[in-house]
């Protein structure tokens, strides 16, 4: 049977789904979990000024200690950064900040910011030494944002999986799964309609690994009448992924669904299919329009499609 866990952590609703294990283990198993993810918010908010990330935003320069948990984030996000040929990087923080985007999203109401082409950055090399806990972000500020959240719930997994139960944990609609359900099947997880509604607009499948959406649907606003999102290419410094409201990805883990469904996304309409194609990802994304297509290699765990 089934147990599971509603809270909210990474300003996001989690849930936390044990797919086995006695109660006397899911329960602390779960208690694990979450207590991973808040970890991990508190060290990676870029809006929590005591965070330490914050902490390491503010002195760009030099190098200086840092907790093994930052320093995994940010190897996550480098080895993102190199896999997608730069189209995922954190450094976009600062364009995001220009865009007025400097604060949480539930706080900003009426951005004053501005939205314009900027030089184009150099290649991205900060120093990140796991084996004796020190990091150089080399002068550049950087958002941990999604990779973060995918590997909380890679993390919170991992924490429940230590004491042999598995499941899924959800966090806002991106998330990871250890293994089959209570049934002995593949979890079944809907896509959200990007136009707006409360019902799935598809339903893929999915027993190990991670899946994360990117998308407009929530995070956009306006400078001067000009609407902008959160989805910024790295390129330019401006919101990207023309032509698109959404990307689904999957991948071996939350975090790298994450990176992947970022850099999908900033292909636009135009070259997603290419972009998917050539990485065999498995890619299901809507337009401007709201026609929905998919990669090969996501049909295998396409389920249902709103007709």
């Amino acid at each position: 049977m089934e147990r599971m866990v509603v809270d909210s952590a990474m300003a996001s609703a989690v849930r936390i789904i044990a797919s086995d294990g006695s109660d006397a283990e899911v329960t602390p198993a779960m208690a694990s979990a979450l207590a991973a993810i808040r970890e991990v918010e508190a060290t990676c908010s870029r809006f929590d000024p005591a965070s330490e990330l914050s902490l390491a935003n503010a002195r760009t320069t030099g190098c200086h200690e840092a907790s093994g948990l930052l320093l995994t984030m940010i190897s996550l996000a480098v080895a993102g950064y190199h896999s997608t040929s730069g189209r995922f990087d954190p450094r976009v923080l600062t364009d995001l900040e220009r865009m007025g985007y400097d604060r949480t999203f539930t706080e900003l109401e009426a951005a004053s910011g501005s939205v314009g082409d900027r030089a184009a950055l150099a290649p991205w090399s900060p120093v990140v030494d796991l084996e004796h806990g020190v990091l150089d972000l080399r002068g550049e500020a950087i958002d941990l944002g999604g990779v973060a959240k995918g590997a909380a719930a890679d993390l919170g997994l991992a924490a429940m999986a230590a004491v042999g139960v598995h499941g899924l944990i959800d966090i806002g609609g991106d998330g990871a799964v250890s293994g089959p359900d209570a049934a002995g099947a593949a979890w079944s997880i809907g896509i959200e309609d990007p136009h707006g509604g409360s019902e799935p607009l598809a339903v893929f499948s999915l027993a190990l690994g991670g899946y994360a959406t990117s998308s407009t649907r929530l995070r956009h606003w306006e400078i001067d009448g000009a609407p902008v999102h959160h989805l910024v290419d790295p390129i330019s410094g401006q919101p990207g992924g023309s032509g698109l409201r959404s990307v689904t990805v999957l991948a071996p883990s939350g975090s790298q669904a994450e990176i992947a469904a970022k850099a999908a996304f900033l292909a636009g309409v135009e070259g997603i299919a290419g972009h998917a194609a050539e990485r065999a990802l498995a890619c299901f994304w809507v337009d401007d329009s709201g026609r929905s297509s998919w990669s090969d290699a996501f049909a295998p765990s396409l389920t249902w499609i709103r007709s």
